[in-house]
């Protein structure tokens, strides 16, 4: 009797319920202010929900990445946000992570960029 409670409970999930993936990746360039380098690239995890079969089809992604970062950035520092919507309401957030570490400028470093950036002109 519990094997068979068991199944018909397992059947009722897998006929009812399925899960949305995405598989995370990279969203671009975030800027940074104060750093050794101008930019650095932000990451988001894979995310896995479990819906209401037939919903999937109706979740969006969207990715909203820091206007810029300030420097020292560390590599997984939060630069933004992943947000899951079904039918315009949330259901998920992830972060936007830095995928390496940009130290913060120098004032030799700012002095030598200033002076190559005015010989290069």
């Amino acid at each position: 009797i519990r094997n068979e409670a068991a199944k018909s409970l397992l059947d009722w999930g897998f006929a009812n319920y399925s899960i949305y993936r995405n598989d995370g990746g990279s969203v671009g360039d975030v800027t940074v202010r104060g750093g050794v380098e101008r930019s650095v690239q932000g990451n988001y995890p894979q995310a896995e929900l479990l819906l209401s079969r037939g919903q999937e089809k109706n979740v969006t992604v969207e990715y909203l990445p820091e206007v810029y970062a300030e420097a020292p950035v560390r590599i997984g520092d939060r630069i933004g946000t992943v947000r899951y919507l079904l039918d315009g309401e949330v259901i998920h957030e992830d972060d936007i992570t830095a995928s390496k570490d940009v130290p913060e400028i120098s004032f030799i470093g700012l002095l030598v960029k200033m002076i190559g950036g005015f010989l290069l002109k």
